[in-house]
């Protein structure tokens, strides 16, 4: 959700920017989407890599069962 958050506040500097022909806080508004973009990557990635290992242990436990 603070992802969101930034990339929205990040736009709004962006566009902000673009409208009073401040090349600084455009940049800036572009960078704080950027990171808003890669927390969003890296919280994805996270999530995915404890899903793999949850399933991982869920068939190791079926597989210690079935012995």
């Amino acid at each position: 959700m603070a992802s969101k958050l930034d990339k929205l506040k990040g736009k709004v500097k962006e566009t902000t920017g673009k409208i009073v022909d401040n090349d600084e806080l455009t940049a800036k508004g572009q960078k704080q989407q950027d990171q808003a973009k890669a927390k969003e990557a890296a919280k994805h990635l996270a999530e995915d890599k404890t899903q793999d290992k949850r399933a991982k242990i869920q068939k190791d436990a079926i597989d210690d069962a079935k012995k």
